[in-house]
């Protein structure tokens, strides 16, 4: 009977993994006996909702968990979910009910542990929390890891040798430990998911893009993503040394990665100005302190972007008292007479929500009034004469699901490279990402599927959503 070995890795992304490959034997092999596939994210392309889409099989839609992580709340490295929208309905979770004996390590989100037939070692969302075992007495026997879980390290410009080590230091001690798992016993299905890619990228791509406004050209950093993925190809290489011919080999990750946003669209102005949106500013914004402290605001990121002091930005937002309403510029906000207004659901990408005040859903005029802004809305890519919105759906009829049950905002919308949403008032409609330097890289809809797996040849627009099934489909396991 084939096994089954899944290896994630949190933001490969498929373009790069296409260039590098000439350079990556073992995911070259893999690709040339199954499958090299790009594999469509969710929506938005976050790790969170995809990679629980990726577990489970149900999109965001069904699961209902759309949430990021906002780094500049006081509170970030308490970040948690319930995981009860998925725990039990895994495919780990089939495939253990089914007799297969599973050791599952570092799945992100899917803590803390919960009983399965066989191992699962979780972290926390941080590395700060602590890993937990199940069974308990996995840790005494194989050792504890301290890379378990997600991340917290956030670099500046000046610790990010420091910070490559330890991504690489992290990399390889998971990589061993995995191994020390997967060899020390007998299993039907094994799972591994390593986190450090992503964060890799996020604060790399600059120096490797030549294409990003801001390449500071040549530099010692530039090869590093790339060195990266010859790693993973290495360590993909030691499970298929360990691996019997007749067993079958997964690469998958979330979503892709790519250059971050370098413009926002300020889509709360734009509502502004088409009254949709009232600000808390009086019959005479001139005179009123709300509407100089988000001047001020604006005005403080850009400069500080110019001088290169993001990092400096950065430092001083940990102290900013109510810094998220000052981020969403929600202090300046008349709620009262706001009919529509920009999500925060997916964070500052190119991924983006309108929500419409309960008052209007609830009467005669909700569709009238999506109708108008979503006509509104379209009129900036004629206005502008370029392309901005990708496009621009009701989510009900997108997701194909009653207006009370989808949990995404009312609107939702796609924007083409290289916009991303904002939420500032009193600001030119698009200016420039004043964090772009800091966090240049950023998620993109379009991970890999690699496999040995000869039953998964001429697969075609495979999406996240058919991971649970190909890989119950492997161990001969009918899905659900």
């Amino acid at each position: 009977m084939s096994k089954v070995v899944v290896i994630g890795i949190d933001g490969m992304d498929y373009r790069l993994l296409n260039d590098y490959l000439p350079e990556l034997p073992n995911l070259s092999k893999i690709s040339q006996a199954g499958v090299g596939s790009p594999l469509l994210s969710v929506y938005p392309a976050d790790s969170i909702p995809s990679w629980i889409t990726i577990y489970t099989g149900d999109g965001p839609e069904k699961h209902g968990i759309i949430r990021s992580i906002d780094y500049l709340k006081k509170d970030y490295k308490k970040f948690s979910i319930d995981t009860t929208a998925f725990r039990g309905r895994t495919f780990w979770d089939d495939a253990g009910k089914h007799g297969k004996k599973v050791c599952v390590i570092n799945p992100f989100m899917a803590y803390p542990v919960w009983p399965v037939n066989g191992v699962m070692v979780s972290g926390p969302v941080f590395t700060t929390g602590e890993a937990l075992y199940f069974p308990e007495n996995i840790g005494s026997k194989y050792g504890l890891s301290h890379v378990l879980g997600g991340i917290e390290d956030f670099p500046t410009e000046k610790t990010l040798d420091q910070f490559v080590h330890k991504c690489k230091s992290d990399t390889l001690d998971l990589a061993n430990y995995s191994l020390k798992l997967f060899k020390g016993e007998v299993w039907d299905l094994f799972f591994v998911t390593f986190l450090t890619l992503d964060r890799l990228q996020h604060f790399l791509w600059r120096y490797t893009d030549s294409n990003d406004p801001t390449y500071p050209g040549p530099n010692r950093h530039e090869g590093i993503i790339k060195a990266f993925y010859k790693l993973f190809d290495e360590i993909i290489g030691e499970y298929l040394s360990e691996m019997r011919e007749e067993d079958y080999l997964i690469v998958i990750s979330d979503h892709g990665h790519g250059m971050r946003c370098t413009k926002y669209l300020n889509v709360n102005e734009y509502l502004r100005r088409r009254n949709y949106l009232k600000a808390d500013v009086g019959k005479v914004a001139f005179i009123s302190k709300k509407y100089w402290v988000e001047k001020a605001k604006n005005f403080v990121l850009q400069t500080l972007f110019t001088l290169n002091l993001e990092d400096f930005t950065y430092l001083i937002a940990r102290f900013v008292p109510n810094r998220q309403k000052l981020k969403t510029s929600d202090f300046v906000i008349k709620k009262a007479d706001s009919n529509v207004r920009l999500s925060d659901f997916a964070g500052s990408g190119p991924y983006g929500g309108i929500d419409i005040s309960p008052d209007i859903r609830a009467s005669s005029d909700y569709e009238r009034l999506r109708n108008d802004v979503i006509d509104d809305l379209w009129s900036l890519n004629r206005q502008y004469g370029e392309k901005i919105f990708k496009w621009i759906q009701k989510s009900d009829e997108m997701f194909k699901m009653a207006p009370d049950q989808v949990p995404y905002p009312d609107i939702v919308f796609e924007l083409y490279e290289p916009y991303g949403v904002n939420w500032g008032l009193f600001i030119s409609l698009i200016s420039r990402n004043p964090f772009h330097k800091k966090i240049s890289g950023g998620h993109n809809s379009v991970g890999i599927l690699f496999s040995n797996a000869s039953y998964l040849k001429n697969r075609d627009n495979l999406r996240v959503h058919d991971v649970k099934s190909l890989v119950l489909e492997g161990l001969n396991v009918i899905n659900g």
